[in-house]
């Protein structure tokens, strides 16, 4: 009888562990941002309209809200109030975390999922061939000023 009731126990603290299964969650810190900074969650619908499906509050520089899962990937964009630089990622039904720079909005990201880790190397990629492409520039006109043999 001692046995039944420990696992009966066992199981019931099992049970009341476990989370909601279906929802995800996306959790974030606001790295710079005062308490009360409000953070909008966007989502693109199927005519690449955008609305906004819900407002996120700062507190101790931190956010966080749940949603129901769906069965389709879909893009989201999140933007701070009174900026205008989007922070895009995908909803994969899987937790999410998002940092975002007061400073420096364009370095923020979302991880969480496979589409938004490829998303991420993506846009790391992309500003190393920036970055290659405006030192380039850079020579390329430092050798007209210059008239240098260089380009011949």
């Amino acid at each position: 009888m001692r046995r039944l009731t420990y696992l009966f126990i066992t199981v019931l603290f099992i049970s009341c562990n476990q989370t909601d299964s279906n929802t995800y969650s996306l959790d974030g810190n606001a790295l710079g941002y005062a308490d009360g900074t409000e953070v909008f969650l966007f989502e693109i619908d199927g005519n690449n309209q955008s609305s906004i499906k819900d407002t996120l509050t700062v507190t101790n520089g931190k956010f966080s809200a749940s949603y129901a899962k769906s069965d389709e990937t879909s893009l989201h964009f999140l933007r701070v109030n009174g900026t205008q630089n989007n922070i895009v990622f995908f909803t994969e039904n899987e937790n999410l975390k998002a940092t975002i720079y007061k400073d420096s909005l364009n370095s923020s990201f979302v991880t969480g999922g496979k589409q938004n880790e490829l998303y991420v190397a993506y846009n790391s990629e992309m500003a190393k061939m920036m970055t290659k492409r405006l030192a380039t520039n850079k020579a390329y006109q430092t050798s007209v000023a210059d008239n240098s043999s260089f380009l011949y």
